[in-house]
């Protein structure tokens, strides 16, 4: 195998655990944004929309961009633009201006999710067996990563601030420093050229390969709808888990972080990214636990959070795979 091939692969895990840290470092410290602007939960669902709806239109912008730029290019840049507007909703003063931070983290964090797919679909094609859910348990890495940075930031007395900046900063030197292991345009070109003949040898007039499938529409629009569900439910479980964690025992910000994540990996194919994960769930628990104003006890309902991740870890990967 070629060694540029492994380096790509490897790039992809890099982007991919930056994606996860970078979105696990905002969830950790919604509690800490919330408090800050002095809004309800009724508010911050209201807020929280709009990183969704941003997330939306940085899909709907990034995709187009890799198609004609290439993934070489659209994941550094998104990646740092996700990067720098990490510390935002941490600085913002009033409802309005974390709406707006909020939006512009969304739409960078929705960009750099499109294209890192995009250029994983590249590299599962090229090693011709299926590599997905490998990138995804990564990305749960990165979530459980953000939650042990948190708890150790939070433990010594760093403010949600500087937490969030000094993770987004080290994301931007870390994207930086992995740009030229990706795959380049001209790589990733040719494997979708020979699917695209491939799958229309013999009929000159079907050059599409959703004109030459027959119903290719309605698997398009399934994907969709999978998609969709595995994010609603993946959404409720980043939001909401780390407030409901602040009302249910004292301020145990760092461990709401690992919410749904650690689970994540251990349903994939990757089994020793799962057992890392759960065990650094296990460290991140008995480290809040014992920090002092912290129940001892064991806080109810421990395992809620890893339900959503043990639900979609499975289906998250098909989406993307299938698409490509």
């Amino acid at each position: 195998m070629e060694r540029s091939l492994r380096g790509a692969r490897v790039a992809t895990y890099v982007y991919f655990v930056l994606c996860g840290t970078l979105m696990g470092a905002w969830v950790v410290h919604i509690p800490a944004a919330e408090e800050r602007v002095g809004i309800s939960h009724a508010t911050l669902g209201g807020l929280l929309v709009l990183l969704g709806l941003g997330a939306f239109v940085g899909m709907q912008v990034a995709g187009p961009l890799t198609d004609r730029l290439g993934a070489r290019v659209v994941v550094p840049t998104t990646a740092v633009l996700c990067g720098a507007s990490l510390v935002l909703p941490g600085l913002a003063p009033d409802p309005w201006t974390l709406a707006g931070a909020l939006l512009v983290f969304g739409a960078c964090n929705g960009g750099l999710d499109v294209s890192m797919n995009a250029h994983a679909v590249h590299v599962e094609k090229a090693y011709g067996r299926p590599v997905m859910s490998g990138f995804h348990a990564t990305f749960s890495v990165g979530g459980v990563l953000a939650a042990l940075v948190a708890a150790g930031a939070t433990s010594a007395g760093v403010s949600p601030v500087a937490t969030m900046a000094a993770i987004g900063g080290g994301s931007i030197v870390i994207a930086l420093a992995s740009v030229r292991a990706l795959m380049p345009a001209a790589s990733a070109a040719p494997v979708a050229e020979e699917t695209d003949a491939t799958r229309t040898a013999g009929d000159v007039k079907h050059a599409s390969p959703a004109v030459a499938r027959p119903g290719m529409a309605g698997r398009v629009w399934l994907l969709a709808v999978l998609a969709l569900m595995v994010m609603l439910c993946e959404g409720a479980a980043n939001d909401w888990s780390a407030p409901w964690r602040s009302c249910v025992t004292a301020p145990p910000l760092p461990l709401s972080a690992s919410r749904s994540w650690p689970s994540a990996p251990g349903c994939g194919r990757r089994s020793r990214a799962g057992r890392c994960s759960v065990l650094a769930w296990r460290v991140v628990s008995r480290s809040c636990s014992a920090r002092p104003g912290m129940p001892t006890r064991r806080p109810p309902a421990r395992t809620s959070p890893v339900s959503p991740g043990s639900a979609t870890s499975a289906c998250s990967p098909v989406p993307p795979s299938s698409a490509g």
